[in-house]
């Protein structure tokens, strides 16, 4: 087994403007390891060096526009994965509409408001469905997506 399989990386990312089609297990995995490692690198990071780092920071501008930019490539794998499974790419939305809620949130002080409290639940319970979801092996032969990539690539 490879350490890092970099073709499903590249894969990904050639693929990164294009939600159509269906996506393999690898094709998505491979792909979010590293960004997911990328993400708790700089939030590592950001807590070593800064603690509370101030929203107005801009290395903390720089940080989301790095992470939002490398996100493209994995949202499109995770749709194309949705319809491996004959599930429409709007699924994508259990995390994505939580995420958006979270960050419009507004922060009255240190503590923890109920919206974003609630919010957080949301960004979990999505997450973990869509997780679910995607370790799953894709529909066998064609879908109303399109070819099995099992059986094209």
């Amino acid at each position: 087994m490879k350490v890092l399989d970099l073709r499903w990386i590249l894969v990904a990312i050639r693929r990164a403007m294009i939600v159509k089609g269906r996506a393999r297990r690898a094709e998505t995995w491979w792909y979010m390891l590293p960004l997911s490692l990328l993400a708790i690198g700089m939030i590592t990071i950001n807590a070593l060096t800064f603690g509370d780092v101030a929203i107005d920071d801009s290395w903390y501008y720089t940080e989301l526009a790095i992470l939002g930019i490398a996100a493209i490539p994995g949202i499109s794998a995770a749709i194309r994965r949705l319809h491996d499974l004959g599930r429409s790419g709007w699924w994508y939305l259990l995390i994505a509409v939580p995420v958006v809620g979270f960050m419009l949130a507004p922060a009255e002080d240190d503590t923890i408001s109920d919206t974003e409290a609630f919010a957080a639940i949301l960004i979990l319970c999505g997450a973990a469905t869509l997780q679910y979801w995607f370790l799953q092996r894709g529909t066998i032969g064609e879908n109303r997506f399109g070819p099995d990539p099992l059986m094209v690539d």
